[in-house]
C-alpha cells in the first residue's frame, strides 16, 4: 500500500495524510462513549501515525527521493499494524 492508495491521487502528501488524521481525530471523539476505550485509544494511535507520516514527509528534502517516500510508507505501515490490529479483532469488546 502506497500513500496515493491510503489518501487518493490527489491527496498522496503531507496535507492529505493531515487530513486523514484530523478526520481520525474526529471520528475518535465521535466514538467516545459509545465503543470499548481500546477501540477508541487504536483509532486515536491511527490518527497520531497519520499526523507523524505527514510531519516525516513535509521534513523530506525537495524533490523527495522515492526511496525516502517508501521509507515514510514503512514507518506509517508499522504505526498503524497495532491500532488496525487493535479494531479487526473479534474479541474486543
Amino acid at each position: 500500500m502506497t500513500l496515493v492508495d491510503l489518501v487518493g491521487r490527489g491527496g498522496g502528501d503531507a496535507a492529505g495524510l493531515s487530513s486523514l488524521a484530523a478526520l481520525l481525530h474526529r471520528c475518535a471523539d465521535a466514538l467516545q462513549g459509545g465503543c470499548p476505550p481500546q477501540q477508541v485509544a487504536a483509532v486515536r494511535e491511527a490518527a497520531t501515525a497519520a499526523q507523524s507520516a505527514a510531519q516525516d514527509l513535509r521534513d523530506l528534502p525537495v524533490p523527495a527521493r522515492p526511496h525516502d517516500v517508501e521509507a515514510v510508507e514503512q514507518a506509517l505501515a508499522e504505526a498503524l499494524r497495532s491500532p488496525l490490529t487493535t479494531l479487526a479483532d473479534e474479541r474486543t469488546p
